[in-house]
């Protein structure tokens, strides 16, 4: 059984309630993916910024 159809049926096996955790919990898992992205993100601009002249020179 795929990992699509067997997360499928055992959602649908769970009590609204407990689906709606689930859906919360997959928006968590989201958003801190997301957090992570941008830190990283964040520190390779810094990484840029800071070596901008080496880089400048690399370049030539």
């Amino acid at each position: 059984m795929s990992v699509e159809k067997r997360f499928l049926h055992e959602f649908q096996s769970l009590p609204k309630d407990k689906q709606q955790e689930v859906i919360d919990f997959i928006e968590f898992l989201h958003h801190k993916e997301k957090k992570e992205e941008e830190k990283l993100s964040s520190l390779m601009d810094d990484v840029m910024k800071d070596n901008k002249e080496a880089l400048k020179e690399l370049s030539k």
